[in-house]
């Protein structure tokens, strides 16, 4: 009840949100305690309703101890496998004790938890908790176990109450993986296998893909796959599907690459089981796939390129019924250009898979380039072609700023690679400026404006197919750039004083760091007469006059201000910020005066800014709205009497009225 203070504890009062467990750790004074708890639900986090319970709790002196549980172990155990544990119990009064469990998996309708007390001697008891979990159990949630141990006294008064220690454990039942997952490799596809799960309540299975291989070992208890292993999520398959192809196309698996694989299977409920064991595999060589595109001389005439490929595998070969004669075919496509031209053979010679495109102007870039293979189908004798992915040189995108250039490596190419080691072309030969790994961009600074900088890089990578993993090197085609400035210059902040006496506003600027004056040339200035109207350049100003300006306006003070800057390059910073100036008060009239003859504010006179004001009309009421005064004078002078009686007014409110 409100006032009522909350019962004294030794050390806690609380309750468990997720459990619900209550702890009083300890009451201090006997009493009956009512307690009222608020439980609350949610539904996928949206709070839907809520529900206030009470209870009561007594509190009595005894000198009888409580018994006490063993340590309690929680677990996490596959479907299908028995659950056995031992409960201990003591009591240090030396008296028999009951053992009691309850929770969920006692009040299934289907293979239902047993618990048996097997030993009871004066102050120890002993039981074993036996679950045979089954598929039908599995779900995300715990399962409670709440273990009690009870006095059994045969006698019982104020002195000797019957004392109960209550526990709990929590079991998760997980679904089975998928067992001897296995990736068989094709031209075309991966085919994954797996034993089929043995529970019958699942919906279907999971397929996951991650390219390249990784290393995973599972937490015990965990289900699903984490998002943080970077597997995407490829197919999924009914209850009786045990495979699944994973099928080659541009937007899915490619040659060159390893891709590994997990399943998981999905239960009617929607609980995902454990993981299986990963699998990996790659595309067996169902066609020529290129594996170098390098510029092995930087020439507008002379230049050369070395392309090199994998022959077809031999299985491959076989499945096709593929006879000699064979033939490569060199493919080349120049930049600017759409389609692919043939611009060489290699006749039966398989295993030749390098070729030297010469005489070419490699300082324009990027050349692609597709190798085809022609054979003879058998028995029908006629000539069939596969054509191999494309792949392209490797080039760079230079992008020049005020003493840096920004480097972008770009290529089309069906390897990964690894490392970029970047060059500076120099007289003395060229230098390494960075290594890069993970990322294809690089910021090459403090260097000299308007000076020309030349660049290539080397990529080292790898293919891998279903027997092997080749690495490749390659030369880029080299680039120039010059840095020039580019970049705007600072900010300014702008601030605006008035001096209505002197009828001027005055502008004020500076930079939130002093390093901005280095790059400024001059100030340009912006006005408009009213607020939200588009504000106009009406003057500029050398950067050596300084960061000030006034500006004396055509018909009143009130305005609004911009500031840009500009450097010696014309480049144009942001303008400031806006800033408005509001119009000077001309006229003002005192709050108080005392007409009581003593000279010192004796009259009612107004203050004014010479030159702004016309004419004024003056009428002054009193509180009941009676007119007490009325002049033109723009200097008013009333000495506080009445106007039609020349009676001085009390003291008193007026107010009063000007235009």
């Amino acid at each position: 009840m409100k006032g009522t203070p909350s019962p004294a504890d030794s050390t806690k009062l609380f309750i468990n949100a997720v459990t619900g467990d209550l702890i009083w750790d300890a009451p201090q004074k006997t009493g009956r305690y009512n307690i009222a708890i608020n439980i609350a639900e949610y539904r996928n986090g949206v709070k839907i309703g809520n529900v206030v319970r009470d209870m009561q709790i007594d509190v009595y002196s005894s000198n009888n101890s409580p018994p006490v549980n063993g340590p309690l172990t929680s677990y996490c155990t596959e479907a299908g496998d028995t659950l056995k544990s031992v409960i201990q119990a003591t009591d240090d009064d030396g008296d028999q004790i009951a053992q009691v469990l309850s929770g969920g998996p006692f009040i299934l309708d289907y293979n239902k938890a047993r618990f048996v007390q097997t030993e009871a001697t004066p102050g120890f008891a002993k039981g074993t908790f036996t679950w045979a979990t089954g598929c039908e159990h599995v779900r995300d949630e715990l399962y409670y176990i709440v273990v009690e141990a009870k006095d059994i006294l045969d006698v019982v008064d104020k002195d000797t109450l019957k004392s109960t220690d209550s526990d709990n454990f929590t079991i998760k039942i997980t679904g089975p993986a998928p067992d001897s997952l296995q990736a068989a490799s094709y031209a075309d596809s991966i085919l994954l296998t797996w034993k089929p799960c043995p529970c019958e309540n699942i919906q279907g299975y999971e397929i996951y893909r991650k390219k390249g291989s990784f290393i995973y070992i599972a937490d015990s208890c965990a289900t699903g796959i984490p998002q943080s292993l970077g597997f995407e999520k490829v197919g999924t398959t009914t209850k009786g599907q045990s495979r699944f192809a994973d099928i080659r196309s541009p937007n899915n698996i490619q040659q060159g690459q390893e891709y590994c694989y997990l399943v998981v299977a999905r239960f009617n409920n929607g609980t995902l089981g454990r993981v299986s064991e990963k699998t990996c595999g790659a595309l067996i060589q169902g066609e020529p796939s290129i594996i170098k595109v390098s510029v092995e001389k930087a020439d507008p005439a002379s230049g050369q390129m070395l392309v090199g490929w994998l022959p077809i595998d031999s299985t491959a070969l076989d499945s096709l019924n593929a006879v000699q004669p064979y033939r490569y075919i060199v493919n080349r496509k120049l930049p600017g250009e759409t389609t692919f031209a043939p611009i060489a053979s290699i006749e039966n010679n398989i295993v030749d898979t390098l070729y030297a495109d010469t005489n070419i102007n490699t300082l324009i870039y990027p050349y692609y380039y597709r190798i085809d293979f022609e054979y003879t189908n058998q028995p029908n004798g006629n000539t069939a072609t596969i054509n191999g992915g494309q792949a392209s040189s490797s080039y760079m995108l230079l992008s020049p700023t005020d003493n840096a250039i920004s480097i972008e490596l770009l290529k089309d190419s069906p390897w990964i690679n690894r490392t970029d080691s970047i060059f500076l072309i120099e007289e003395q030969g060229p230098a390494l400026v960075a290594q890069l790994t993970d990322t294809n961009r690089f910021e090459h600074s403090q260097l000299l404006n308007n000076r020309a900088y030349n660049y290539f890089y080397i990529s080292h990578g790898e293919y891998t197919s279903a027997h092997a993993t080749y690495y490749t090197r390659n030369i880029s085609h080299p680039a120039s750039a010059t840095p020039v400035d580019n970049l705007p210059p600072c900010t300014p902040l702008l601030q605006v004083t008035q001096n209505c006496d002197s009828t001027y506003n005055m502008l004020q600027w500076q930079f939130s760091n002093d390093s901005c004056l280095e790059d400024v040339y001059k100030y340009l200035l912006y006005y408009a007469p009213y607020e939200f109207q588009e504000l106009l350049l009406f003057d500029s100003l050398n950067w050596h006059n300084g960061m000030k300006y006034i500006h004396i306006p055509s018909f009143s003070l009130s305005g609004c201000y911009q500031v840009a800057t500009v450097d010696s390059f014309g480049n144009k910073s942001a303008p400031s910020e806006i800033v408005c100036a509001d119009d000077c008060q001309y006229f003002f009239l005192p709050n108080v005066f005392t007409p009581n003859g003593d000279n010192h504010n004796d009259f009612f006179v107004s203050s004014y800014v010479k030159g702004y004001i016309k004419s004024v009309y003056i009428e002054i009421f009193n509180r009941w709205g009676q007119l007490m005064f009325k002049t033109n004078d723009i200097d008013i002078n009333w000495d506080g009497r009445y106007y039609k009686t020349t009676r001085l007014y009390l003291p008193g409110f007026t107010t009063t009225f000007a235009k």
